[in-house]
């Protein structure tokens, strides 16, 4: 099994001699054995976050974009509903529609 180095207080994989305990030493050992390669793990691990980050991003803008067409449409249909179907003029213009009722008149309760 290979043994650390320790040279000025510090370990040769640049860790203090305080930082790990007797259990993570040797697995660190175990691993430089097996050729366990820190700085590839530590890329992989980097490009995992990286990857999650550029995820969410993706996935919050989408969410921004669909809540800012809502919201749009919600204050395009408020404005039309003044006047129902404006926002369809043009559309149904080849359909007839029967002239709308005449008001009900209001019954007069003072007779």
């Amino acid at each position: 099994m290979a043994r650390i180095e320790k040279s000025g207080g510090y370990q040769s994989d640049g860790t203090g001699l305080g930082a790990r305990s007797r259990r993570a030493q040797l697995t660190a050992e175990f691993e430089a054995d097996l050729g366990v390669d820190f700085a590839a793990r530590a890329r992989v691990i980097a490009a995992e976050r990286r990857w999650i980050r550029i995820k969410t991003f993706i996935v919050w803008s989408i969410a921004l974009i669909f809540f800012t067409i809502a919201c749009t449409q919600l204050f395009v249909l408020r404005k039309e509903a003044q006047e129902p179907f404006s926002g369809l003029s043009g559309w149904f213009d080849w359909v007839e529609l029967p002239p709308p009722p005449p008001p009900t008149p209001t019954p007069n309760w003072n007779n």
